[in-house]
């Protein structure tokens, strides 16, 4: 199984809209020989040609943002403390 690069929405968002226009190998060789000189690609220059031609052929995983992953961490303790109650054991064991 081929595992997914996972990059940054922007990242993603610059991909799809470079594949869009370009193909994969014209998308590959401006990433080697010129890298991206321009502040909107800026982005990619963080991705190693590897990495850019993985996400191009198996795909990519968007990152989730801080708010996003904080958000989930919340609802997901939200949903821990509502089935321990709310008695004593439940907040102490919530707090830890």
């Amino acid at each position: 199984m081929t595992e997914k690069v996972k990059v940054t929405k922007e990242q993603a968002e610059l991909i799809s809209h470079l594949q869009d226009k370009w193909s994969n190998d014209g998308i590959i060789q401006s990433h080697v020989k010129y890298a991206w000189t321009t502040e909107k690609y800026d982005p990619l220059n963080d991705l190693t040609t590897e990495e850019l031609a993985k996400a191009l052929i198996n795909g990519y995983d968007v990152e989730k943002s801080p708010e996003e992953r904080l958000r989930e961490w919340y609802e997901s303790a939200e949903d821990l403390y509502e089935n321990l109650g709310e008695d004593y054991d439940g907040g102490v064991v919530f707090g830890i």
